[in-house]
């Protein structure tokens, strides 16, 4: 630049003022939610927004959107009107709660257990909000004797009349999976 000239510079701001809405942001498998992608801006055309969960892209391209919710839909959500992605709003987090699931037993030895051994069953499960209490049951015949609670069960000398089918039941405020 030299002495005496005059340089004219032009910016052109671009902000979204996008906001998500997650309505309600906590809720039960398979409850309704909806999110909407608002702007107080006003927007030309018809825009195509584009949603993420967890940072990653999802294909819906409405402004909102309204599902069922499943236990996997929980995560932030963030929303950006197409061509404009890197100016993408902050994340909204949509918790959904759920009743144990997967829930699977495991032993402490193999499948073949010598008498007089000691067994230790071991139950996890999938739950949001966490597994509150664990149940273990064994089957006999056409019912099932309570043997005892909490996350695993152990059996210190395992006698031949003690074999068969163990399984545990989660719970939580929920509901059950056995």
């Amino acid at each position: 630049m030299r002495k005496g000239e005059i340089h004219v510079y032009s910016f052109n701001w671009l902000f979204a003022d996008l906001q998500v809405k997650v309505i309600p942001d906590t809720v039960t498998e398979g409850q309704i939610v909806t999110l909407t992608c608002s702007t107080t801006c006003t927007l030309n055309g018809s825009p195509t927004f584009t949603w993420y969960r967890n940072g990653s892209p999802l294909s819906f391209t409405n402004q909102g959107l309204q599902f069922t919710a499943r236990s996997e839909d929980a995560g932030k959500y963030s929303c950006a009107v197409k061509g404009y992605e890197d100016l993408h709003t902050p994340a909204v987090a949509l918790n959904v709660r759920y009743c144990p699931k997967s829930t699977s037993v495991t032993m402490s030895s193999s499948a073949e257990v010598e008498q007089g051994r000691l067994v230790t069953l071991t139950c996890s499960s999938d739950a949001n909000p966490p597994v509150q209490s664990y149940t273990w049951f064994r089957k006999i015949g056409a019912g099932n004797s309570w043997r005892g609670s909490g996350w695993s069960y152990t059996i210190k000398q395992i006698k031949y009349w003690e074999d068969g089918e163990y399984f545990c039941q989660a719970e939580n405020e929920i509901g059950t999976d056995r």
